[in-house]
């Protein structure tokens, strides 16, 4: 419940000119890189880089640069290689006899790159939490909502849901 605050319309609201800011630069970018009309463009590439740039800056301040350097940040990276392995894992555990070797399937480092999925979320949320600033970001609503009830979240949770 706490999380809503972050999603509410009044926020939403507020936080349109970050979304208009990010999708005009997605059509920017888009038309860059289909300008030669030799080339084609992964759209599904573009919007997720759009996605995580506008997550980033609402959730911690700062975007992942992936539009500005048409890549994906590492940690963007990681969550879809995670994704992939969470997907492996729970369909195995399906398989009550298999359930013990999971580990032994995982991809090498998979558990390290969690670790640091984990850390980096932490660090994130750290050096927002850190940074004063008017813009209605979702941790700012979220912090400001809590308040406002007397209440609070745990710096704790607020990273394991950034993670």
């Amino acid at each position: 419940r706490a999380l809503a605050y972050g999603f509410s319309a009044q926020a939403m609201l507020e936080q349109e000119p970050t979304f208009k800011a990010y999708v005009n630069q997605l059509f920017q970018r888009l038309h860059e890189q289909s300008s030669s009309g030799i080339k084609p463009v992964d759209i599904s590439k573009w919007y997720t880089f759009t996605t995580f740039d506008m997550i980033g800056d609402l959730a911690f301040g700062e975007s992942f640069g992936c539009l500005d350097n048409s890549t994906y940040h590492p940690w963007v990276a990681l969550a879809f290689e995670s994704l992939k392995s969470l997907a492996f894992m729970a369909e195995m555990g399906r398989y009550p006899r298999i359930a013990p070797y999971i580990g032994f399937l995982l991809p090498r480092g998979l558990l390290t790159k969690f670790a640091e999925n984990k850390e980096l979320a932490s660090m994130k949320v750290r050096k927002r939490l850190d940074t004063e600033t008017d813009r209605p970001d979702f941790v700012g609503k979220i912090t400001q909502g809590l308040k406002a009830k007397g209440s609070r979240m745990e710096f704790n949770e607020l990273a394991s849901n950034a993670s």
